[in-house]
């Protein structure tokens, strides 16, 4: 039997047990994860993995931003491989809803995110299979 020490024991080794590990063994914590079956055996492997900035509160937005940094520069910092494929996301909304949208696009953009909103059907330009309906506009 081993009588070895960690700083902290966590408990999970989901998407946060496994980034707070990340981030404490980074900081010089020794680091115990305990997991019942294998990494990202719940809810997290069967996850999409979208990262999204698009929030309404601006706490959420900030983490997200700050997240997306050390998905976008993954390789950079030496890390092991991880697929991640940067895509685009587009809201529409209703037509009595744009004062809202346009609203959030303010505080993504105060907060540094990179928004656009295209004018008044222009959407398509950004998602050119995008079928109209009842919502014509959209944050990208």
């Amino acid at each position: 039997m081993s009588t070895g020490t960690a700083d902290a024991i966590i408990i999970g080794a989901g998407v946060q047990g496994a980034s707070l590990a990340f981030h404490l063994a980074q900081r010089g914590v020794k680091v115990l994860v305990l997991e019942k079956r294998f990494v990202a055996a719940g809810a997290t492997g069967r996850s999409s993995g979208l990262v999204r900035m698009h929030y309404d509160v601006p706490q959420d937005t900030q983490l997200a931003w700050l997240s997306f940094q050390y998905f976008r520069d993954w390789k950079k910092q030496g890390r092991r491989r991880v697929r991640f494929t940067r895509t685009g996301f587009l809201q529409l909304v209703a037509p009595g809803d744009v004062h809202l949208l346009k609203a959030n696009v303010a505080v993504h953009r105060s907060l540094g995110v990179p928004v656009d909103l295209p004018r008044r059907g222009r959407s398509w330009q950004a998602c050119p299979l995008l079928l109209y309906g009842r919502h014509r506009t959209g944050g990208v």
